[in-house]
Protein backbone atom coordinates (compact mmCIF):
# COMPACT_ATOMS: atom_id res chain seq x y z
CA UNK A 1 0.00 0.00 0.00
CA UNK A 2 2.86 2.13 0.61
CA UNK A 3 3.95 1.93 -2.90
CA UNK A 4 0.75 2.75 -4.45
CA UNK A 5 0.29 5.35 -1.86
CA UNK A 6 3.70 7.78 -2.75
CA UNK A 7 2.78 6.94 -6.52
CA UNK A 8 -0.78 8.26 -6.54
CA UNK A 9 -1.30 10.38 -3.90
CA UNK A 10 2.61 11.77 -3.55
CA UNK A 11 3.41 11.59 -7.32
CA UNK A 12 6.69 9.71 -6.30
CA UNK A 13 7.37 6.44 -7.59
CA UNK A 14 6.32 3.19 -6.27
CA UNK A 15 9.83 2.44 -5.53
CA UNK A 16 10.23 5.60 -3.39
CA UNK A 17 7.25 4.24 -1.31
CA UNK A 18 8.21 0.38 -0.98
CA UNK A 19 11.65 2.28 0.45
CA UNK A 20 9.98 4.49 3.07
CA UNK A 21 8.35 1.36 4.46
CA UNK A 22 11.61 -0.85 3.91
CA UNK A 23 13.21 1.60 6.33
CA UNK A 24 10.40 1.23 8.66
CA UNK A 25 10.32 -2.61 8.59
CA UNK A 26 13.74 -3.02 8.98
CA UNK A 27 13.81 -0.72 12.06
CA UNK A 28 11.06 -3.08 13.93
CA UNK A 29 12.70 -6.42 13.13
CA UNK A 30 15.90 -4.62 15.15
CA UNK A 31 13.82 -3.28 17.91
CA UNK A 32 12.29 -7.35 17.67
CA UNK A 33 15.74 -8.29 17.64
CA UNK A 34 15.75 -10.33 14.36
CA UNK A 35 19.14 -12.06 13.61
CA UNK A 36 20.63 -9.31 11.09
CA UNK A 37 20.95 -12.26 8.19
CA UNK A 38 16.88 -12.70 8.48
CA UNK A 39 16.98 -8.46 7.97
CA UNK A 40 18.82 -9.24 5.48
CA UNK A 41 17.01 -12.04 3.74
CA UNK A 42 13.64 -10.05 4.09
CA UNK A 43 14.65 -7.50 2.58
CA UNK A 44 16.79 -8.69 -0.10
CA UNK A 45 13.18 -9.95 -1.75
CA UNK A 46 12.43 -5.97 -2.49
CA UNK A 47 16.58 -5.39 -4.27
CA UNK A 48 16.29 -3.84 -7.21
CA UNK A 49 13.16 -2.95 -9.91
CA UNK A 50 12.61 -6.11 -11.09
CA UNK A 51 12.32 -7.63 -7.65
CA UNK A 52 10.02 -4.50 -6.43
CA UNK A 53 7.58 -5.20 -9.56
CA UNK A 54 7.54 -9.22 -8.62
CA UNK A 55 6.64 -8.03 -4.78
CA UNK A 56 3.60 -5.83 -6.31
CA UNK A 57 2.46 -8.77 -8.49
CA UNK A 58 2.21 -11.08 -5.98
CA UNK A 59 0.74 -7.90 -3.20
CA UNK A 60 -2.39 -7.57 -6.66
CA UNK A 61 -2.60 -11.07 -6.89
CA UNK A 62 -3.30 -11.64 -2.86
CA UNK A 63 -5.58 -8.64 -2.60
CA UNK A 64 -7.82 -9.93 -5.11
CA UNK A 65 -7.42 -13.75 -4.31
CA UNK A 66 -7.75 -12.73 -0.70
CA UNK A 67 -10.42 -9.48 -0.59
CA UNK A 68 -11.65 -9.78 -4.29
CA UNK A 69 -9.79 -6.21 -4.67
CA UNK A 70 -8.26 -4.84 -7.62
CA UNK A 71 -4.82 -2.80 -7.84
CA UNK A 72 -7.48 -0.17 -9.06
CA UNK A 73 -9.75 -0.61 -6.13
CA UNK A 74 -6.64 -0.40 -3.38
CA UNK A 75 -6.03 3.27 -5.29
CA UNK A 76 -9.38 4.18 -4.62
CA UNK A 77 -9.57 3.20 -0.99
CA UNK A 78 -5.59 5.17 -1.10
CA UNK A 79 -7.57 8.12 -1.97
CA UNK A 80 -10.97 8.24 0.11
CA UNK A 81 -12.72 10.11 -2.00
CA UNK A 82 -15.89 9.18 -0.85
CA UNK A 83 -15.99 10.66 2.73
CA UNK A 84 -16.35 14.18 3.65
CA UNK A 85 -19.86 14.41 0.85
CA UNK A 86 -17.38 13.21 -1.49
CA UNK A 87 -14.43 15.98 -0.86
CA UNK A 88 -12.13 14.49 -2.55
CA UNK A 89 -13.82 13.31 -5.26
CA UNK A 90 -13.03 15.62 -7.81
CA UNK A 91 -8.70 15.19 -7.18
CA UNK A 92 -9.25 11.46 -7.11
CA UNK A 93 -11.02 11.98 -10.30
CA UNK A 94 -8.62 14.06 -11.93
CA UNK A 95 -5.59 11.99 -10.97
CA UNK A 96 -7.00 8.59 -12.13
CA UNK A 97 -9.93 9.11 -13.75
CA UNK A 98 -10.21 12.21 -15.48
CA UNK A 99 -12.92 10.79 -18.12
CA UNK A 100 -15.28 11.07 -15.34
CA UNK A 101 -15.13 14.09 -14.66
CA UNK A 102 -18.11 14.98 -16.64
CA UNK A 103 -19.96 13.29 -14.54
CA UNK A 104 -18.92 14.60 -11.26
CA UNK A 105 -22.34 16.15 -10.74
CA UNK A 106 -23.84 12.39 -11.41
CA UNK A 107 -21.34 11.02 -9.25
CA UNK A 108 -22.27 13.12 -6.13
CA UNK A 109 -26.47 12.60 -7.04
CA UNK A 110 -25.68 8.97 -6.63
CA UNK A 111 -23.95 9.32 -3.76
CA UNK A 112 -26.48 11.18 -2.01
CA UNK A 113 -28.72 9.00 -2.32
CA UNK A 114 -30.57 10.97 -5.27
CA UNK A 115 -31.70 9.32 -8.76
CA UNK A 116 -28.76 9.00 -11.19
CA UNK A 117 -27.74 7.22 -14.18
CA UNK A 118 -27.27 3.35 -13.98
CA UNK A 119 -23.84 3.73 -15.70
CA UNK A 120 -22.77 6.25 -13.00
CA UNK A 121 -23.57 3.70 -10.38
CA UNK A 122 -22.15 0.65 -11.78
CA UNK A 123 -18.77 2.88 -12.15
CA UNK A 124 -18.80 3.74 -8.50
CA UNK A 125 -19.65 0.29 -7.44
CA UNK A 126 -16.55 -1.41 -9.60
CA UNK A 127 -14.27 1.68 -8.89
CA UNK A 128 -14.21 1.05 -5.19
CA UNK A 129 -15.41 -2.85 -5.17
CA UNK A 130 -17.92 -1.55 -2.63
CA UNK A 131 -22.14 -1.51 -2.72
CA UNK A 132 -23.74 1.70 -3.55
CA UNK A 133 -25.08 1.83 -0.36
CA UNK A 134 -21.73 1.23 1.76
CA UNK A 135 -20.75 4.41 -0.59
CA UNK A 136 -23.86 6.22 0.17
CA UNK A 137 -22.96 5.44 4.05
CA UNK A 138 -18.97 6.74 3.39
CA UNK A 139 -20.45 9.66 1.92
CA UNK A 140 -22.50 10.64 5.05
CA UNK A 141 -18.86 10.04 7.34
CA UNK A 142 -16.50 11.99 8.20
CA UNK A 143 -12.62 11.13 7.69
CA UNK A 144 -10.37 10.20 10.86
CA UNK A 145 -8.87 12.71 12.06
CA UNK A 146 -5.40 11.36 13.70
CA UNK A 147 -5.06 14.09 16.52
CA UNK A 148 -8.67 13.84 17.41
CA UNK A 149 -8.11 12.29 21.57
CA UNK A 150 -11.99 11.06 21.30
CA UNK A 151 -11.56 9.17 17.89
CA UNK A 152 -11.14 5.57 18.51
CA UNK A 153 -9.26 5.02 15.61
CA UNK A 154 -7.05 7.79 16.36
CA UNK A 155 -6.17 6.12 19.81
CA UNK A 156 -5.21 2.58 18.30
CA UNK A 157 -2.94 4.17 15.78
CA UNK A 158 -1.74 6.18 18.71
CA UNK A 159 -1.65 3.13 20.64
CA UNK A 160 0.16 0.74 17.97
CA UNK A 161 3.84 -0.54 19.37
CA UNK A 162 4.78 -1.07 15.49
CA UNK A 163 3.86 2.52 13.89
CA UNK A 164 7.11 4.81 12.99
CA UNK A 165 7.78 8.10 11.28
CA UNK A 166 9.66 7.88 7.74
CA UNK A 167 10.89 10.61 5.68
CA UNK A 168 8.73 11.55 2.41
CA UNK A 169 9.23 14.66 0.21
CA UNK A 170 6.15 16.79 -0.58
CA UNK A 171 5.94 16.84 -4.50
CA UNK A 172 4.07 20.06 -4.11
CA UNK A 173 6.95 21.89 -2.47
CA UNK A 174 10.01 19.68 -2.45
CA UNK A 175 10.27 20.19 1.26
CA UNK A 176 10.68 17.10 3.66
CA UNK A 177 7.99 15.52 5.37
CA UNK A 178 7.50 12.76 8.01
CA UNK A 179 4.75 10.56 7.92
CA UNK A 180 3.24 8.10 10.43
CA UNK A 181 3.22 4.49 9.19
CA UNK A 182 1.90 1.37 10.61
CA UNK A 183 4.02 -1.80 10.49
CA UNK A 184 1.25 -4.21 9.68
Amino acid sequence: MRGLSAQYLHERSYADGIAEYLELAASLMRRKQMPPRLIDKALSAYAGQARIDMRRELASSFAQEGFGLSETQLVCMLFSPFVDQGHGLEAFLRSCHPGMLVALPDLHKALSGSTAPDQVMQWLVDISGLSLKGLQNLYDKQRVDFADPDSLIARIRAADPDKGRVMSIDPATGEALAEVLSGR
